[in-house]
């Protein structure tokens, strides 16, 4: 639920969502740097499966997204990839 499928970042998020959120892209950064420390390894699909060229081997999902949700767009992007 609610997916960070792209930590590149990629994405645009609507400038209304960008302030006075739970979750900032400041936390995604911290996030992404705890897990992935060495930046280049975020093109990697398997940190950002939205890069990978073929999803169709991987087990179905359901992807929640909601209206101020600062993932929404890449979880949309990830929905109909």
């Amino acid at each position: 639920m609610f997916p960070a499928t792209d930590l590149t970042f990629a994405k645009p998020v609507l400038p209304e969502l960008r302030r006075g959120l739970l979750v900032t892209r400041a936390a995604m950064e911290w996030f992404r740097g705890t897990t992935w420390p060495i930046w280049p390894k975020a093109q990697d699909p398997r940190a950002s499966p939205i890069k990978a060229d073929d999803l169709s081997g991987l087990a179905p999902a359901l992807i929640y997204t909601t209206g101020f949700d600062p993932l929404r767009d890449e979880g949309h992007a990830y929905a109909i990839a």
